[in-house]
């Protein structure tokens, strides 16, 4: 989703659509979502239990997190016109 590139799935069949927008946009959006970031916070504290907090681990942690907090909102008006550009082409 870095370029606006999105995919998804429907009966299995894979369908593609651009989405217009920055590759700072659309790296902040990626890391947003809730999946994205769990995964992120849980691999920090593993990691952080195994070889201790350090400066290069915060950092690292902080690369990996979206840098703005982004709105359940904006994710779904992003969903859904994932959604519309999908069945356009159908």
């Amino acid at each position: 989703m870095y370029d606006g590139t999105c995919y998804k799935i429907i009966n299995g069949k894979y369908y593609e659509c651009k989405l217009e927008g920055g590759e700072e946009y659309f790296t902040n959006i990626y890391l947003g979502q809730p999946y994205e970031a769990d995964a992120n916070q849980y691999a920090y504290e593993q990691v952080k239990k195994i070889c201790g907090d350090s400066d290069e681990l915060r950092k690292l942690y902080e690369f990996w997190m979206p840098g703005q907090p982004v709105p359940d909102d904006i994710y779904d008006s992003i969903y859904a016109l994932i959604d519309e550009k999908i069945q356009m082409k159908d």
